[in-house]
């Protein structure tokens, strides 16, 4: 029955991923009408405990318990103003999303199995709340960490990857961008954490959320987390407020 933990464990995890039942069938050996009854068969459980999370159910799916517990035990931010403390955080990577900000995004506007995609997946963050949530997720990054292998490599300037699920619940959007991060992903022009605000970093973004119109569903979010930069333009200091220009070209698409 242990045996049997490990292996609903990894079945789960990888559906998690939003892998497909062949590929899931290739990694672990179970034919697909195997993988399909498992996973049907993790969602009711996971259901019923949701209901009550202290039901006894079999060993085979003790690794559930941990998760329900946590989200049974989740208390959100309600309040329209998250003050979430920067030394709080468990990663000190770059421009890294404040864990409690995305376990909150991800507990408020999505439910269990829902896909959430992050094309800017830096330290893993959007995949640590996903799976404590038990979220869908599909994460890449321009130059994904080496310990993280479920951030696949992907430049959102080549387009939307092939493999890019449909049905996506939640666009989550934290982009690096010119100065603030300049330098801190890589000395390539391209890099969005390099380029200057005249070489069209919004135009960039909202071309990116164009192609993926037809793949978020219709009931779906874009969460955008990014600060307001001050430029300096004809002797003067000029304020430009990111998220809320990039929220009125998203409307328009």
């Amino acid at each position: 029955e242990e045996i049997e933990s490990q292996q609903n464990e990894k079945i789960f995890d990888l559906f998690l991923q939003c892998k497909k039942q062949q590929e899931i069938s290739d990694e672990t050996g179970f034919p697909q009408t195997t993988i399909s009854a498992k996973i049907k068969e993790i969602d009711k459980i996971c259901e019923l405990l949701t209901e009550n999370p202290a039901l006894e159910i079999p060993i085979k799916y003790q690794f559930l318990k941990e998760k329900i517990k946590f989200l049974a035990e989740f208390s959100p931010l309600v309040y329209n103003v998250w003050n979430v403390h920067k030394e709080n955080e468990e990663t000190d990577f770059f421009g890294s999303t404040p864990v409690k900000i995305m376990n909150n995004l991800i507990f408020l506007i999505t439910k269990r199995l829902d896909i959430i995609y992050d094309p800017f997946g830096g330290s893993g963050t959007t995949i640590d709340s996903c799976k404590k949530m038990l979220r869908k997720y599909y994460v890449t990054d321009r130059k994904p960490l080496e310990y993280r292998p479920e951030i696949k490599k992907w430049d959102i300037n080549d387009g939307i990857p092939d493999d890019l699920p449909s049905n996506i619940n939640l666009l989550y959007l934290d982009p690096p961008y010119w100065k603030q991060a300049k330098g801190q992903y890589s000395q390539d022009s391209e890099d969005l954490g390099n380029i200057d605000l005249s070489n069209e970093f919004h135009d960039k973004i909202v071309a990116f959320v164009k192609k993926l119109k037809t793949k978020i569903a219709d009931n779906g979010f874009i969460a955008l987390l990014i600060r307001a930069s001050s430029v300096h333009e004809n002797n003067s200091i000029k304020r430009i407020d990111h998220a809320f220009e990039l929220s009125k070209e998203f409307e328009k698409i």
